[in-house]
C-alpha cells in the first residue's frame, strides 16, 4: 500500500493510528507528536502520505501544506481536525489537504479517507460538512 507519517501530540492517539493503518495495509516510515516535526521527516522518507493531527487555531497550521508540497509534490496530505476547535469553510479550504477528517473518526473511515487520498483523489469527513452547513 502507501507509506505514512503519521504526526499528533497525543501518544496513545498516535499509537492507535498507526495500529489502525498497518493492519490496513500502509507502512508507517517515522512518527512525531508535533505537526512542526513533520517536514525533516517527509524530506527524508519522501512518503506517499503525511497524516497530521492538528489545531486550526495554531499559525503554523496555516503554512504547513505549502511547506510539505515544496518539499515533496506528489505528498498526500492527510489532516486530522480537533473536534473542539471551531472553523468554517475558509479555514478548510485554506488548509490545502487532500482529505480532512475530525478527531475521533472511525477506524474504517479513516482508512477509506487514506486510500482514497492514496489513489488521488480528495476525501473529506461527512461530520465536517455537516458543521459547515449548520
Amino acid at each position: 500500500m502507501s507509506t505514512v507519517v503519521v504526526a499528533d501530540p497525543r501518544g496513545v492517539y498516535l499509537a492507535g493510528l498507526e495500529w489502525v493503518l498497518r493492519k490496513a495495509g500502509h507502512e508507517i516510515v517515522a512518527e512525531c507528536h508535533r505537526a512542526v516535526d513533520v517536514l525533516p521527516h517527509v524530506e527524508r522518507h519522501l512518503p506517499d502520505i503525511v497524516i497530521v493531527g492538528l489545531d486550526t487555531a495554531d499559525p503554523q497550521t496555516a503554512s504547513l501544506s505549502s511547506r510539505l508540497r515544496a518539499t515533496h509534490r506528489a505528498l498526500g496530505i492527510v489532516f486530522i481536525l480537533q473536534q473542539n476547535g471551531g472553523f468554517d469553510i475558509k479555514e478548510i479550504q485554506a488548509l490545502d489537504a487532500d482529505g480532512v477528517v475530525l478527531d475521533g473518526i472511525s477506524n474504517r473511515f479513516l482508512v477509506e479517507c487514506v486510500n482514497a487520498v492514496a489513489s488521488g483523489k480528495k476525501w473529506i469527513d461527512n461530520k465536517i460538512v455537516q458543521h459547515l452547513l449548520m
